[in-house]
């Protein structure tokens, strides 16, 4: 039940998602006929959703709103390490 909380978030702090704003989710496989897909645009779309997270900025917001301690080193270091994976 993370949507209201994820959904929260980028209202309360758009800087917990890196919006995608070029892109399109439209099929373009010669077996594809008729599909007409989504582009990308500013804020939530059907084609990115609300783009990809910011971890650290999770972290920030989760800490400062909702009483959650202070992350360590270490977990601030493994949300590094995988939002690097995720902007590649």
């Amino acid at each position: 039940f993370a949507n209201p909380l994820l959904y929260k978030m980028a209202a309360e702090h758009p800087a917990t998602f890196n919006d995608i704003t070029v892109g399109t989710n439209k099929c373009t496989s010669f077996l594809c006929t008729g599909c007409t897909g989504f582009e990308a645009t500013a804020g939530w779309d059907a084609a990115t959703g609300m783009g990809t997270p910011n971890l650290k900025e999770m972290l920030a917001y989760l800490s400062a709103k909702n009483g959650m301690a202070v992350p360590s080193q270490t977990i601030k270091d493994a949300a590094n390490k995988m939002q690097q994976r995720v902007n590649k």
